[in-house]
């Protein structure tokens, strides 16, 4: 088996163009000490297979699989790791964008800073909107900041956990120590990961802006169902990390959950406006979770308790306002 320093782990269905934009970027490097890792979960696409096979046989450095049958989102990151061969795992989204300049400067890093854990990229975002596309810039981060274990990281960004995947850079040890599969339908399971193995972990903020990702209009942020499914499964994944990692406090946990709080109170309206079919021990179990934290629990429970209109209501005065929002940023920057 060849020996990597860094597997970029590429989780794919229905890949989109994006998907060979970021491969060009990442071949287009000549180092030799890093592979890239994409299990397709059972795509419909058979043009984009017969692609990246095409792209594999020209490039050994790129290394595909398909799934027999379809995954699901959680399982296929997992599946994903485990063909990594790289030390490090570094995920990404196959619409998302990592810089050659930026995998080469963490190829140089951790040819040098061998006992990193984890690394924090900083990232850009690309929003596609009903006014038109822009992009979000990253924070300016100058310097690398450096730390150890889970208290000093959430001090550090201020109780803001390693979500988005292009951010996410792992030692693989590190990953294969934890049990992924109990965070399978929370849509979070690296992050669960990261949480269990955080008590001493060395982590790194990295500096400079490399990572891109897109926020397409029609992603799962403007789909109820898939809304509410990612939202309930945040909490899910806190609460079962909590549960086999003491390092998490409650007061960390406090703080997770507030940082979440409109989103869930959200979902709930949701919930109620469309009536939908969300599994229900995941609905139990967030509901659950949240009962000791009386800030969270109460205006949750006041959703599920007031009449379905009143949620109607709520969410056509959400949706007036970010449409309003919209369209003043967008007259802002023409």
């Amino acid at each position: 088996m060849t020996s990597y320093l860094l597997s970029v782990c590429i989780p794919a269905y229905n890949p989109p163009a994006g998907l060979f934009a970021l491969l060009d970027a990442l071949l287009a490097s000549p180092r030799t000490n890093f592979e890239v890792v994409i299990t397709d979960d059972c795509s419909r696409d058979d043009g984009s297979w017969t692609q990246l096979c095409a792209i594999a046989s020209r490039d050994v450095r790129l290394r595909v699989s398909r799934n027999p049958s379809n995954l699901g989102m959680d399982r296929n990151f997992a599946h994903v790791a485990s063909h990594a061969q790289g030390k490090y795992l570094w995920f990404s989204g196959q619409d998302d964008l990592i810089s050659t300049e930026g995998l080469e400067r963490v190829l140089d890093f951790l040819a040098v800073q061998s006992d990193i854990d984890f690394i924090l990229m900083n990232h850009a975002k690309r929003v596609a909107g009903r006014f038109g596309e822009h992009v979000v810039e990253a924070a300016r981060l100058d310097q690398h900041v450096f730390g150890v274990g889970l208290q000093s990281y959430v001090t550090h960004t201020r109780h803001h956990l390693p979500t988005f995947l292009p951010t996410f850079l792992i030692r693989t040890e590190l990953w294969r120590s934890v049990d992924v599969s109990r965070y399978f339908g929370t849509c979070y399971c690296q992050v669960g990961v990261f949480l269990e193995a955080a008590r001493d972990i060395r982590w790194c903020h990295f500096a400079g802006n490399h990572v891109i990702g897109l926020l397409p209009q029609d992603g799962w942020q403007a789909n109820p169902s898939a809304y509410v499914k990612i939202a309930f499964g945040h909490f899910a994944m806190l609460v079962r990390a909590a549960a086999r990692a003491p390092w998490v406090t409650q007061d960390m946990l406090r703080a997770f959950f507030r940082l979440q709080k409109r989103r869930l109170v959200y979902s709930f309206m949701l919930l109620r406006h469309h009536r939908l079919q969300i599994d229900p021990a995941l609905v139990d179990e967030v509901t659950e979770a949240v009962g000791p934290f009386d800030e969270i629990a109460r205006p949750t429970s006041m959703v599920r308790r007031a009449p379905r209109l009143s949620s109607s209501l709520m969410l056509g005065l959400i949706e007036s306002r970010r449409a309003l929002r919209a369209l003043l940023k967008a007259r802002n920057r023409s």
